[in-house]
């Protein structure tokens, strides 16, 4: 592909120069890499802020989510959780009383049959 030139003032181009020599890359190799990271990203500098500054207002947007969430976590989770355990633990403890009565039922049932029985043959 044939190589066009862009006319940039001087200091511009001395800027360029120390940014490509500290990053070991060419002028051109900057310019293709620029247009493809503002392509890709979306990002316009003429209309938006630094890439920095943008990235802080998202930080911040998440932040807020984030105490949100742990808002529902503290006021709604988490006492919800603590309910169902206390449920659990009663329902536990009912299952023990049914379960004793069973055996109390099976032993006045038992009973019976005797009773019943040694009167039947008696």
């Amino acid at each position: 592909m044939k190589n066009t030139t862009i006319a940039i003032d001087e200091f511009t181009n001395e800027e360029l120069k120390k940014f490509c020599k500290a990053n070991k890359m060419t002028k051109k190799a900057f310019i293709t890499n620029a247009l493809t990271y503002f392509r890709q990203s979306g990002i316009n500098p003429l209309i938006h802020e630094t890439p920095k500054i943008e990235l802080t207002k998202i930080e911040k947007r998440l932040e807020a989510a984030i105490q949100i969430l742990k808002a529902i976590e503290s006021k709604v989770l988490i006492p919800n959780h603590v309910e169902t355990q206390n449920k659990m633990e009663d329902l536990r403890a009912l299952f023990v009383k049914l379960g004793n009565q069973q055996i109390q039922i099976n032993k006045i049932q038992a009973e019976f049959r005797e009773e019943f029985l040694k009167n039947k043959n008696g």
